[in-house]
């Protein structure tokens, strides 16, 4: 088994190998380099900006690709300070090559290149804590779920209203400084840029029938989204 970084022409290939590893439909039918091309001068995310933090592990011909993962940099901010963190994605095995060890192997390729990049953590959403543990992983957080009745809520007079992010009133701005108040706070949180923010753009409700609302309060200060 070799394990490398992927070159430009076997960039489809992953998305082809996700597609098939999870059962979905995708439509790629660009060539291997003319799907290079197009994601190089216009990407649509930090996975597209960051394609080349894609490790493979392929067979001995060092042509048949096996599994992959994105190990993609991406700032977050720690006690005041920013640092970079690797975001693993797009974990993915075709099934004939399933425990073979071709994700181990991936990781195994990856984390001593993290540490040499000097970046303080990595981030990953795990279908098994179990799995991930085996490579360094712990859990970072933990979720709390309360049930609460509304009408156990006090009555609390709000002043302000509340705007519908639309084309032509993306309030971009206003979401951007809410989120900044947010990020400073808290720990661990990830240090949104463009990429991140690109769906307000893209955002259309009367068509995708999702709605993004800005609230303000009385004095016209974003509060909420």
């Amino acid at each position: 088994m070799i394990v490398r970084k992927i070159h430009p022409e076997e960039l489809k290939r992953t998305y082809e190998l996700f597609a098939l590893a999870f059962e979905f439909s995708a439509d790629l039918e660009k060539s291997p380099m003319e799907t290079y091309e197009e994601v190089l001068a216009h990407p649509g995310s930090r996975e597209d900006a960051c394609w080349g933090e894609r490790w493979a592990a392929f067979e001995d011909d060092d042509c048949t690709m096996m599994s992959y993962f994105i190990a993609q940099p991406i700032p977050m901010q720690f006690d005041g300070h920013e640092f970079t963190m690797t975001g693993i994605g797009g974990v993915a095995t075709l099934p004939q090559y399933r425990r073979k060890g071709g994700i181990r192997g991936c990781f195994e390729a990856a984390l001593p290149a993290m540490y040499r990049d000097g970046h303080v953590f990595s981030y990953l959403y795990p279908f098994s804590t179990a799995y991930y543990r085996k490579f360094g992983y712990e859990m970072g957080c933990e979720k709390v779920h309360y049930h609460v009745y509304l009408k156990s809520l006090k009555y609390y007079d709000v002043s302000g209203s509340c705007s519908l992010s639309e084309q032509g009133n993306e309030m971009w701005d206003e979401i951007r400084q809410i989120y900044r108040i947010w990020q400073d706070k808290y720990n661990m949180m990830v240090v949104n840029g463009e990429y991140e923010f690109s769906r307000i753009a893209k955002g259309n409700p009367v068509k995708d029938q999702v709605f993004t609302y800005v609230y303000k309060s009385g004095d016209g200060t974003p509060k909420g989204f």
